[in-house]
């Protein structure tokens, strides 16, 4: 695996983009639910 980054720049790297991606799953999940609720009530 060749990469530009150091290696001391992985774990925050991938802190970060985990973080992105926990925030998209929240957002699509509340967008769901209340679309649900919106046509089930």
């Amino acid at each position: 695996m060749s990469s530009t980054k150091p290696p001391s720049h992985f774990w925050p790297v991938h802190l970060v983009e985990t973080g992105v991606v926990l925030t998209v799953t929240a957002l699509a999940t509340t967008v769901a639910f209340r679309l649900l609720r919106r046509r089930t009530a």
